[in-house]
């Protein structure tokens, strides 16, 4: 073989094309091509022949990737010749594990790195207008580049035999797949903020964008694991219910913003739709410990976004009084009741993932109602711009509402069998209730006789304190009342041993304090003392007869079995037929 001849001869005549084209746009780019082409068609032709002319053959297979090569950088910009360089380099890791050939290899992956480096210092010092989202130079450039490391990354790591030839070649190739990812989520991340800029997009926006390319880098990752058979491709995809959770929650503190405002609605739908089915794609190749979390995550991010948005919406409509504040617990409250009631039947994936959803993803709900429940105690509960009604204002319905869902989530744990009620759960449930009676009567007092919505008040007045202490009393007759089975009468017997303490406490400070009293401060004989006596009386009397170590069945009274025989007196006739005691007798 001449080599002037092979070579000497394209080398002159692209010379003398240059001269004669030198006027026409992208002509010498067009002329690299057909060369290209040509010495491709060549190469093919004499593959047959390589016995005899092995050495032509492989200076004709340069000679196309050299004017190949060529034909990028006389087409296109700095940006994009640099990665096109990269994915030479992937296609040289290729040639060089296939060869088994070291050198190669190592040449390969650094010409990725060199692009990488050269793109983004092009891409930093070269202000260049992008006419088009997604079809412009600098996305088609980190595109490459992350097509070029994650081809190397699966060459080098998810075959055996690049491992069988050199060990570290699986250490390399997770290196090269994290090039491609970060290319991947870095180009993805810039283009969406450049025309974030450039259109004014709101923020909510900008995280329904960046949610939407979260999903397509986890879809993605899911086709790669089962179309490469590459089991560590699937690493970005369990990231996306937590990023997910994440842009969710910036979406929701952006003040002034509802998240499903005008493109945001359409955004985040597709985005849980995508995210559910992949969930649900998943579950043939991912253990159930590591599905689970990310159901439970989901779940939670949705609920953020529905309640943010209806406080949101609430606001727009009736921006006076509580309601805004209670636009929380109606979108908590609502969720969890429907959870309990009707979405545990859905065979997938509620009832696929029973745990995660009812217990994990519904126990955040639960722990923000109780905040909430807590909190609203500083709220007056004005109803603006409707009148004041007890019990029927927004914030004491929506005080309802989630008393009520979570009374009905613990009745669903319990149906499952997934969780117990533990007896400091039963205790916070009391108080809980307890300070939102109180603060329901102060408010009722509020708004209808002019009294401040404050403490300090109720401890100035003689007369409050009287309706506060009827109140208490009210409130512990109607547990009592309501109490059907020993562990309850239990509970209320432990939790109104403070209640009693306090009311004494705040008799005796009355009766020495409180000049003048409507009845005078004589002892037993003045309106507190004699409240007290009523209530605990009745108390008294009811733990006696219904008591902790008696049996009131009516089938105990007259059985052999039972070692203390109730009167007929002492356990009313309408309680024993009431009465759900498990054994002959309460142990």
């Amino acid at each position: 073989m001449d080599g002037t001849l092979v070579f000497g001869t394209p080398l002159l005549a692209m010379g003398l094309q240059a001269a004669l084209v030198r006027n026409i746009p992208f002509a010498m780019a067009w002329s690299a091509v057909a060369l290209a082409a040509f010495y491709f068609g060549l190469a093919a032709w004499l593959a047959a022949r390589r016995d005899r002319l092995g050495l032509l053959f492989e200076a004709v297979l340069a000679l196309g990737v050299i004017f190949a090569s060529l034909a990028v950088p006389l087409a296109f910009d700095g940006r994009t010749t640099s990665a096109v360089w990269a994915v030479e380099g992937a296609a040289v890791v290729w040639v060089g594990v296939r060869q088994q050939r070291r050198l190669a290899l190592a040449s390969g992956l650094l010409l990725q790195l060199a692009a990488g480096a050269a793109f983004a210092a092009g891409s930093l010092f070269e202000a260049t207008q992008l006419a088009w989202p997604v079809l412009n130079s600098r996305y088609v450039g980190t595109l490459l580049l992350a097509a070029a490391g994650v081809f190397s990354g699966w060459r080098l790591h998810g075959r055996p035999e690049a491992r069988a030839w050199f060990a570290p070649c699986a250490p390399l190739g997770l290196a090269a797949a994290l090039w491609g990812l970060l290319w991947w989520l870095g180009g993805g991340v810039a283009e969406i903020h450049h025309w974030y800029g450039v259109f004014g997009w709101k923020l909510r926006a900008l995280f329904a964008w960046l949610a939407l390319l979260v999903v397509l880098t986890a879809w993605l990752a899911h086709l790669a694991r089962r179309v490469l058979a590459w089991q560590q491709a699937s690493v970005p995809a369990h990231a996306m219910a937590p990023l997910l959770a994440v842009l969710a929650v910036a979406s929701c503190i952006v003040p002034s913003a509802s998240p499903l405002l005008g493109f945001g609605a359409l955004a985040w739908l597709v985005v849980f739709g995508a995210a559910w089915l992949l969930l649900w794609r998943q579950q043939g190749d991912e253990r159930d410990a590591l599905l689970a979390p990310m159901h439970a995550l989901l779940f939670w991010t949705v609920c953020v976004l529905l309640s943010t948005e209806a406080y949101w919406r609430l606001r727009a409509y009736v921006p006076e009084g509580a309601w805004s504040w209670s636009a929380w617990a109606y979108g908590y409250g609502a969720l969890l009741a429907l959870l309990s009631v009707w979405g545990w039947r859905l065979r997938w994936p509620v009832a696929r993932f029973s745990k995660a959803y009812l217990l994990w993803g519904a126990l955040p709900l639960v722990a923000l109602l109780w905040l909430w429940s807590i909190a609203s105690v500083a709220s007056d509960g004005d109803a603006a711009p409707l009148f004041y009604l007890p019990l029927l204002n927004p914030l004491d319905v929506a005080q309802l509402l989630a008393m009520l869902a979570v009374a009905l989530w613990q009745h669903r744990l319990a149906a499952q069998g997934l969780a117990t009620r533990p007896r400091a759960l039963e205790y916070a449930a009391l108080a809980t209730v307890f300070l939102w009676v109180n603060a329901a009567l102060l408010r009722t007092l509020h708004h209808r006789f002019g009294i401040g919505y404050d403490v300090m008040d109720v401890l100035r007045s003689i007369n409050l304190q009287l309706v506060f202490l009827a109140g208490w009393g009210a409130f512990a007759l109607a547990g009592l009342f309501w109490a059907r089975r020993d562990s309850l009468l239990r509970l209320f017997a432990v939790a109104s041993a403070p209640l009693v303490v306090v009311m004494w406490l705040w008799t005796l400070y009355a009766n020495l304090t409180q000049a003048g009293a409507i009845l005078g401060r004589a002892p037993l004989l003045n309106p507190l003392d004699l409240v007290q006596v009523l209530v605990y009386g009745l108390a008294v009397f009811w733990f006696g007869s219904c008591g902790l170590t008696r049996c009131c069945c009516a089938r105990c009274i007259t059985g052999p079995a039972c070692p203390t025989r109730c009167r007929p007196w002492v356990a009313p006739h309408w309680y024993r037929r009431r009465c759900r005691c498990s054994g002959p007798c309460w142990r």
